[in-house]
């Protein structure tokens, strides 16, 4: 009874209370007099961090809505300004950094399927518009009226990656001239670039006769587009054709290549002449992977094979899987693998690396994929790759915005970068004395004859190869440096090789030493012709993303 009268005394002392009072007095009635006092001390502390804040959000406030004046140094409170950016900024910025070809989609949200949809998007973004088309037609048509007019016979013929659709908006057009008659390639090359430059169609002209097809590199001024021009020479157009009817049988040929051609040119690895994977290589490489993929042979399987499945299986394929010191590729009829010893293509690069091995399917003779020096870099290249894939495949969440960029491709490589940029206005070609053949007069052969050099400019190449040797002797010991000329080349190459870039001197090394070699440290130049530069299958099955490994056969 009297603990319920002692809180019937409490309740009434406190009926007429306010309700602070009552929190007040419940609070502290159970506080020793110390702790009361900290309690106060927080509460004033508490108020002035409050009026600081305060304070602190309106100079905030007042510096953001002032416009900082053009040129100064970045405002201190735009740093602060970025942590109240709305949702809505922040989803522009992070579209910003979003590749031209992306297009957001709720739908699917496997990474497979993701990847496929990407991949076509990216396909529509690389293909050529009607303003180029047209542009490049209007090129072609411009050549072809030359030559006609300098050989009534002359027809023009595109080949290359323009003429089947696989080529990347900073692409030239590939042309053969033929019915060319009475002239060499080169001369009728020369002929040609001054009938263009005389109509002003030209900025920039290279006839590379050194190759073992003559080529002629040409610039249109009006458009800076270029094209390459071979004469009297079919063989680009049998490839053409044949990788045509190969894209009909295979529709993923299309995106598969496209995707890779840019992925290798973003690396250096595209030009077979520094030794990475040309265009007609890289069909055929796709083209084999795309024979021997299960779902060729299974409809079951090729009605759920997405792109997203083939890129992944392609790079696991020859990143990690193929044999490149004994397998060779073939892509005749339903494509098979076969032993390249026994065929004597032995080919490796000067580390000693295997290189790859492809038969032509035009000349099965002949081992198109030999030249492909960097074919370690190609490798790790698609192993590196395959990983980016492979990890992207296993998240349970997969990223929101572009899987290809920036993990397979970058954003700022000047081909996307510029990507409706490309027809541009060139500047007038710089003319001036070219040193011309005495006569047009040449054999069937190919040999070319050695031009004149005026006394000028014969001393200056005396001066050169004095220099040239006097280098030589200082870098070795005496003319015994070295046991052959072979072999000094061969270790020169392998040194570049190692650094991963060639050396800036190697050019002038080489002119010195053929300056010497054909007696110009004497003053003699004779003319004279050059000589020519040397110029049991089976079947694998490839394995799929999600199934087991198997050993392949050769």
């Amino acid at each position: 009874g009297s603990v319920f009268g002692i809180h019937e005394m409490v309740a009434l002392d406190f009926v007429d209370e306010d309700e602070d009072s009552k929190a007040d007095r419940g609070f502290t009635s159970w506080l020793r007099d110390e702790d009361v006092a900290l309690l106060e001390e927080d509460e004033e502390r508490n108020a002035k961090q409050a009026k600081r804040n305060n304070r602190i959000r309106g100079l905030l406030k007042g510096r953001r809505d002032e416009k900082a004046p053009e040129g100064s140094p970045e405002a201190l409170g735009e740093v602060e300004t970025k942590i109240f950016d709305s949702s809505a900024k922040k989803k522009e910025q992070e579209n910003n950094k979003l590749p031209p070809w992306f297009v957001a989609r709720d739908e699917p949200r496997a990474v497979s399927l993701r990847l496929h949809e990407e991949l076509l998007d990216f396909c529509a973004f690389v293909r050529p518009t009607a303003a180029e088309n047209t542009a490049r037609n209007a090129w072609v048509s411009a050549i072809e009226g030359a030559a006609k007019s300098l050989w009534e016979k002359a027809e023009v013929h595109i080949f290359g990656s323009y003429s089947t659709g696989l080529n990347l908006p900073c692409a030239d057009v590939d042309l053969a001239i033929t019915g060319v008659e009475g002239l060499r390639a080169t001369t009728a090359m020369k002929q040609l670039s001054e009938t263009l430059l005389g109509r002003g169609e030209l900025s920039k002209v290279e006839i590379v006769q050194s190759a073992k097809v003559p080529v002629m590199k040409i610039k249109q001024r009006s458009t800076g587009l270029m094209a390459d021009i071979v004469v009297n020479r079919g063989d680009g157009l049998d490839t053409s054709r044949f990788t045509r009817e190969q894209m009909e049988v295979f529709p993923a040929l299309s995106p598969l290549v496209l995707f890779l051609k840019f992925f290798l040119t973003q690396r250096g690895l595209q030009e077979t002449f520094t030794g990475g994977m040309g265009s007609y290589l890289l069909v055929c490489v796709v083209l084999s992977f795309l024979q021997l993929h299960p779902s060729s042979r299974n409809p079951q399987k090729l009605a759920v094979t997405t792109l997203g499945n083939l890129l992944l299986d392609f790079f696991r394929y020859y990143g990690q899987e193929f044999r490149y010191a004994t397998a060779g590729i073939s892509v005749q009829g339903r494509g098979s693998i076969f032993d390249r010893k026994s065929r004597g293509w032995t080919a490796t690069t000067r580390s000693g690396q295997p290189t790859l091995c492809m038969e032509s399917p035009i000349e099965p003779t002949v081992d198109i994929g030999a030249r492909v020096f960097k074919i370690g870099v190609v490798r790790a290249a698609f192993n590196h790759a395959y990983h980016v894939l492979a990890g992207l495949m296993l998240l349970q969440e997969p990223p929101t915005g572009s899987l290809l960029c920036p993990h397979l491709l970058r954003r700022d490589h000047d081909v996307v970068a510029r990507r409706y940029h490309l027809l541009k206005e060139q500047p007038a070609p710089l003319l001036g004395p070219v040193g011309r053949p005495d006569t047009d007069d040449e054999d069937e052969e190919g040999t070319a004859k050695r031009q004149k050099i005026a006394g000028g400019e014969l001393e200056f190449v005396d001066a050169l190869a004095e220099l040239g040797a006097q280098l030589a002797d200082a870098g070795g010991d005496g003319e015994g440096g070295s046991a052959t000329e072979e072999e000094d080349e061969g270790t020169a190459q392998e040194q570049a090789d190692e650094v991963g870039a060639e050396d800036p001197m190697a050019d002038v090394v080489d002119f010195l030493a053929a300056a010497r070699a054909v007696g110009l440290e004497d003053g003699q130049l004779d003319e004279g012709e050059d000589e020519a530069a040397p110029a049991a299958d089976g079947t694998v099955e490839i394995s799929m993303a999600g199934e087991d490994e198997e050993d392949l056969e050769a």
